[in-house]
């Protein structure tokens, strides 16, 4: 019942929050700003007006650029904005979560214009769940405009997500850009942020409304992507340096999108590949296209046709090398 948030600490060193609930607040559920090494373990957030859990450097004058952060064995239910979220923080790990209905994206890791957060790197989130990002009801610390997406993340130096699973998204399942930007500086100069790197491995994508990834910027690392029963393309990956993947799957995407494209690669520096593998058992088929676009260099692997009742349709303008499976 807190008019504000649940529980915060700022500028702290170490703080530990151990075996705690946390419900019905105008604000953050439980918020780390600043702090040094702060620790959350088995944390119940419900009913937030804003984050469930969140872990934040603001890039203040005078403010300690502190690094670091846990999160194990949290659940955040029924955020009235985003569920945990990591916004300029480095070398933060969350590890053991299950984040269910949000009104915004679920888990998220970004670099903040707005509140001047610094850029994060070395961020981890591992074994978790994610369902019904976008969902959930508008609390106290939102726009209408903010995505509504299972996982998240934006102008980053690295983050790696592995053995997640996303179900039942508003939008897209899995999206995130790190492009190269400019951040903008307290005394009005700006300053060149190079594009991130990201790693995903074991992350499953089931009935996204939209995409089940999007990934765009930066160098890509990738294995065990599947997306499945998603309303647009299963798989997107567009404007990246370098793009590297072990094994991607579809299964019966594109369910209301008529472009019919599983898979799409767009404007990448370079791929290479392993193998891909296209889908789709229904009557008719909706999602059975491989497309390529833009100047784009490398291979694409070797590529799976398990279309059932027509034929993997190949559109590759960029002229990748690949493989089609004997």
């Amino acid at each position: 019942g807190s008019a504000g948030a649940g529980v915060i600490f700022f500028k702290c060193m170490r703080p530990a929050v151990r075996g705690t609930t946390i419900k019905n607040t105008m604000a953050d559920g439980l918020n780390f700003s600043n702090c040094l090494d702060p620790a959350a373990h088995a944390v119940l957030t419900e009913d937030t007006g804003d984050d469930g859990i969140a872990f934040i450097s603001y890039d203040n004058e005078g403010d300690p650029g502190h690094t670091g952060g846990r999160a194990t064995d949290v659940v955040v239910r029924r955020s009235g904005t985003r569920g945990i979220v990591v916004a300029g923080q480095s070398g933060v790990a969350v590890e053991g979560f299950e984040i269910d209905t949000t009104h915004d994206s679920g888990a998220l890791v970004l670099h903040d214009e707005y509140w001047n957060t610094r850029v994060p790197s070395g961020v981890v989130y591992s074994r978790g769940v994610v369902r019904n990002a976008g969902k959930g009801e508008r609390g106290t610390g939102n726009s209408e405009s903010h995505p509504k997406h299972g996982v998240q993340y934006d102008k980053v130096g690295s983050v790696e997500f592995r053995d997640i699973s996303v179900y039942d998204t508003v939008d897209y399942g899995v999206s995130g850009s790190s492009e190269a930007f400019e951040r903008s500086m307290a005394d009005g100069s700006t300053v060149p942020i190079p594009g991130g790197e990201v790693t995903m491995t074991n992350i499953k994508v089931a009935r996204a409304a939209g995409m089940g990834f999007s990934l765009r910027g930066g160098e890509t690392h990738l294995d065990k992507l599947v997306a499945k029963e998603t309303g647009d393309t299963a798989i997107y990956i567009g404007g990246c340096g370098l793009v590297e993947y072990g094994e991607l799957s579809s299964l019966n995407s594109s369910k209301t999108n008529p472009s019919a494209n599983a898979m799409r690669f767009e404007g990448n520096e370079r791929i290479e590949g392993a193998g891909l593998t296209v889908t789709d058992d229904q009557t008719p088929p909706t999602g059975y296209k491989l497309t390529t676009s833009g100047e784009q260099s490398g291979t694409l692997g070797e590529v799976r046709d398990q279309i059932a009742n027509g034929d993997l349709a190949i559109e590759n303008p960029s002229n990748l090398d690949y493989a089609a499976e004997a």
